[in-house]
C-alpha cells in the first residue's frame, strides 16, 4: 500500500512538472530515428500480463507499414501511447484493447502516421468528450474516486501531440469503449 501511495504521488509530481514545462513553453522536442516495431513490442510487453489476467484480449498491431525507423521523439510519442493504455486497462474490464500502427501516406521519405488505441471499456458521456484535453478534468467526481488519476494526463498527451505537430481525434460511446486516434505527419 505504501508503494502504491508513493508511486501515485510520483506520477502526479511528474504530471504538474510536465504541464509547468509546457505552459511554459520549456518542451524541446528530440528529432531522432526509432523503431516504431520496437516501440509496439514495448507497448505490448507493458501490459500483456495483466490484460491477460483479466482474460481481455491485446494486440499490437502494424496496417500499411512500408517503414519501421522514423523521425521524432520516442520517449514521448510513447508516453502519450501509454497514458491512452492506461485508461483502456482502468476502464476496460472485459472484451479487448488493440494498439494499431498505421502508415498513412509515405511521400518524399515522410510517412504520415496513424496510432490509435481502441478499447470496449466504459466509454465516455458525449458532452465530456469536449473537455477531455482540459487540466484537471474528469468526466465526474465518482470517476477520480473510482478509478483514480490527477485530469492531467489527457492535457499533457493532447499538448504533446500538438507540440509534435500532430492531432488527436477521439470517439467514444457509453459503455461501448472509445478509440483515441493520434496523427503525425
Amino acid at each position: 500500500k505504501a508503494g502504491e501511495l508513493s508511486d501515485h504521488l510520483l506520477s502526479l509530481i511528474n504530471d504538474i512538472l510536465d504541464m509547468s514545462r509546457i505552459e511554459a513553453g520549456k518542451v524541446e522536442l528530440e528529432c531522432k530515428a526509432f523503431s516504431l516495431k520496437k516501440l509496439g513490442e514495448h507497448l505490448y510487453d507493458m501490459f500483456a500480463k495483466t490484460l491477460e489476467a483479466r482474460s481481455v484480449h491485446y494486440e499490437v498491431k502494424f496496417e500499411d507499414m512500408t517503414v519501421d525507423y522514423v523521425k521524432g521523439d520516442e520517449l514521448r510519442l510513447s508516453k502519450v501511447i501509454i497514458n491512452f493504455l492506461s485508461n483502456a486497462v482502468k476502464f476496460t474490464k472485459e472484451g479487448e484493447i488493440t494498439v494499431t500502427f498505421r502508415q498513412m501516406m509515405l511521400q518524399n521519405g515522410k510517412a504520415d502516421l496513424m496510432i490509435c488505441v481502441h478499447d470496449t471499456g466504459i466509454g465516455m458521456k458525449t458532452e465530456f468528450i469536449s473537455r477531455i484535453f482540459r487540466p484537471f478534468e474528469q468526466e465526474d467526481a465518482s470517476t477520480a474516486h473510482n478509478y483514480g488519476g490527477s485530469g492531467l494526463g489527457m492535457a499533457i498527451a493532447d499538448s504533446m501531440v500538438r507540440l509534435m505537430n500532430g492531432q488527436i481525434l477521439v470517439e467514444s460511446e457509453e459503455g461501448k469503449g472509445t478509440e483515441f486516434s493520434v496523427y503525425l505527419s
